[in-house]
């Protein structure tokens, strides 16, 4: 079996403004769907909201390369580490979505770019399970930094089991609720 690994935190709209609400989900259709829609999403092609944004930056397929690359996976891996809020901006950001995210609430982790929220890996789930029509999903890597200054410290390890707790739990509800099929989960880092 071969498979591709790729990287996503969740997207979820602030507000229930119609703006908040495409801003988070060009962001996904940005970061996960960019790489996953050409092997997963049926067409052998990016999304079709980068396209429309994008326009001629984006390169275009050719009927034999989209033919090549569309179904070419086996299994969807995943790592995933945290959530974030995202609104409609007027300014295309880094990633071309014309989305800002934000963090507010969250539970913030060591490392800066880390915010946690299991059910943001739930919601990220799903989107991949009914985008990708329902693949085999391995979690590749997920996990959460502490500081530690000595080894008591890093003993005493309630975030981190909170973390996994939370998150393992949000996946048993993907696979037993939702129908997702889930067949691996792998932790980062235990160090």
């Amino acid at each position: 079996k071969i498979g591709i690994t790729l990287n996503s935190d969740w997207r979820e709209p602030k507000t229930s403004d119609p703006q908040d609400v495409a801003a988070a989900l060009r962001g996904m259709a940005f970061n996960l769907g960019w790489f996953a829609d050409p092997i997963f999403g049926g067409q052998g092609d990016y999304p079709p909201s980068m396209r429309r944004f994008m326009g001629d930056r984006l390169p275009k397929f050719t009927f034999d390369q989209k033919a090549l690359i569309n179904g070419s996976a086996d299994f969807f891996a995943l790592n995933h580490y945290g959530s974030g809020w995202s609104t409609y901006s007027e300014k295309p950001g880094a990633d071309n979505a014309y989305a800002s995210v934000t963090n507010d609430g969250l539970v913030h982790g060591q490392s800066a770019w880390l915010y946690g929220a299991g059910w943001g890996l739930r919601k990220l789930l799903r989107w991949v399970h009914h985008r990708y029509g329902h693949p085999i999903i391995y979690l590749t890597e997920g996990g959460w930094s502490i500081k530690a200054e000595d080894v008591s410290t890093g003993i005493a390890d309630k975030e981190r089991a909170l973390y996994y707790y939370n998150y393992t739990a949000e996946m048993a509800r993907a696979i037993s609720e939702d129908g997702i099929d889930v067949r691996g989960y792998f932790a980062w880092s235990l160090m």
